[in-house]
């Protein structure tokens, strides 16, 4: 066991006081600097990530109710398509968006035939509550980079019509920032226009419906 020992460090000793850790060291570099010239790189790859909206209207339906009655059936049918990575989704009043997210190098036109022939192939199983749907490719440059979230701790005070005009504020701020290329606000309540008709004014006055439609 010592004759063995005393071997090793002899044989380590050697190393050490030779070249060939130099060497070594000297090999590394040059094999470092060829790999840096002659590796084929790219400042701005192209990676292919095929993403896809599908953007469902339910006019008339609570958040609650369209998430229930569209948005997770729609999530559990739309995850069993080929190539599917992640599923998300977002559920407002009167509209679902379930994004799908492929995996990486997956083809984009495969992605969207697989969706749609998805989608059409289930028409018999969609609500009657939907009015219309619509399928929106997401390319990688349209990804946000930055997601700002607004909320409120008194409700009573900052409700969710209020968080809205306040984010549609601050975006006007963000879009001024220098390479900005777009912003978006997503969620809250938008404003509406209430117009009260008076049927005997507008008799006396001959204004039909169809003039106020016209007008608005």
């Amino acid at each position: 066991m010592s004759d063995q020992k005393t071997f090793i460090e002899r044989l380590v000793g050697n190393v050490l006081s030779s070249k060939i850790p130099l060497f070594l060291l000297i090999l590394s570099m040059l094999a470092g600097i060829f790999a840096l010239n002659y590796t084929p790189r790219e400042e701005e790859p192209q990676i292919v990530v095929p993403m896809i909206d599908i953007v469902v209207a339910v006019p008339g339906v609570n958040a609650e109710q369209t998430q229930r009655l569209v948005t997770t059936p729609l999530e559990k049918m739309l995850s069993q398509i080929n190539g599917v990575e992640h599923v998300y989704s977002m559920t407002n009043n009167g509209q679902s968006v379930v994004t799908l997210r492929f995996f990486v190098g997956e083809s984009r036109e495969t992605a969207l035939l697989n969706t749609y022939n998805k989608l059409h192939s289930n028409t018999d199983k969609i609500p009657a509550i939907v009015s219309g749907w619509r399928v929106s490719p997401v390319e990688v440059d349209e990804v946000p980079i930055v997601m700002l979230g607004l909320w409120s701790d008194s409700p009573h005070q900052v409700d969710d019509f209020a968080l809205k005009r306040l984010a549609e504020e601050v975006s006007t701020f963000i879009q001024a920032i220098d390479y900005a290329s777009e912003v978006n606000v997503v969620g809250g309540r938008s404003r509406e226009i209430q117009i009260n008709l008076q049927p005997e004014q507008m008799a006396a006055r001959q204004v039909s419906m169809l003039d106020v439609v016209n007008a608005i």
